[in-house]
């Protein structure tokens, strides 16, 4: 479905990302950790077509993405940025309706069919009683959820998620990963996320990713990659790696609040 191949960015002569190869197959979630300004966000960037690699390719079923015209690129790859602010005087309705763009006719009027998507959008990440509301009078939560719900309209079948769950508090993090799961699941989406705790990537990612100083130093399922010693050296800080109560998956812990730590 989606594959990187030896892609590298650079700004300014700056290396960003250097030969990333990765692929990401329907109905997989592959998460992508690491340290601030490793390279996440630029990863998913260049996917999205906003930046274009130095070297290396883009394949979306087999084909260069650079072949694809920007509005089939639209129908094949919707993106959830970092919450930013969005335009204040648009309503949250609006927002979500974006994601219907790439399929509206010359007129530019939404069908009851693209209506019906949007709604069941905004069901699905619980935004519904927000529908009217202005952008300027939400939250960062609110406004990241309706991230989502315009993804989801958009419907397509790879999905790029850039820290999704920042801002929400618990109750939503776990609402949407879980939602984002099902769909996954229903659609066999190919999902490639960014996230910053890695213990929710341990617990929801099929594969995992470790991006340091833009290179994809391993990938592989969360109890090959998440390695003490290899974490501890790549976030500069000693961590305690153990199996999460029920499943097994791996719970990564810093040393200081590990028990070793609390028993000295």
């Amino acid at each position: 479905m989606l594959k990187i191949n030896q892609c590298s960015i650079q700004f300014d002569q700056t290396p960003i990302l250097k030969k990333v190869s990765l692929e990401v197959k329907p109905g997989e979630i592959f998460g992508i950790i690491g340290p601030n300004g490793s390279g996440k966000t630029t990863l998913l960037r260049t996917i999205s077509g906003i930046l274009h690699p130095i070297e290396g390719d883009i394949l979306v079923n087999g084909q260069s993405i650079d072949q694809i015209s920007i509005q089939q690129r639209a129908r094949l790859i919707s993106s959830v940025p970092q919450a930013k602010a969005l335009p204040g005087n648009f309503t949250a309705w609006d927002v979500v309706l974006f994601g219907r763009t790439p399929y509206l006719q010359w007129t530019g009027v939404p069908t009851d069919h693209d209506i019906q998507i949007v709604q069941n959008a905004m069901q699905t990440t619980n935004t519904t009683h927000l529908s009217k509301r202005l952008i300027r009078e939400l939250s960062g939560g609110e406004q990241q959820r309706l991230l989502l719900a315009r993804a989801i309209a958009q419907n397509t079948p790879i999905l790029l998620l850039d820290e999704p769950i920042t801002y929400l508090d618990l109750k939503h993090q776990i609402d949407i990963l879980k939602q984002i799961n099902i769909l996954v699941q229903q659609r066999k989406l190919a999902v490639l996320i960014t996230l910053h705790d890695l213990n929710w990537a341990a617990q929801f990612c099929h594969k995992i990713g470790i991006l340091s100083h833009g290179e994809l130093v391993s990938d592989g399922k969360p109890e090959q990659v998440l390695d003490e010693s290899l974490l501890s050296e790549i976030y500069q800080t000693n961590v305690k790696i153990m199996p999460y109560p029920g499943n097994g998956k791996p719970l990564i812990l810093p040393y200081h609040f590990s028990e070793e730590e609390n028993e000295k």
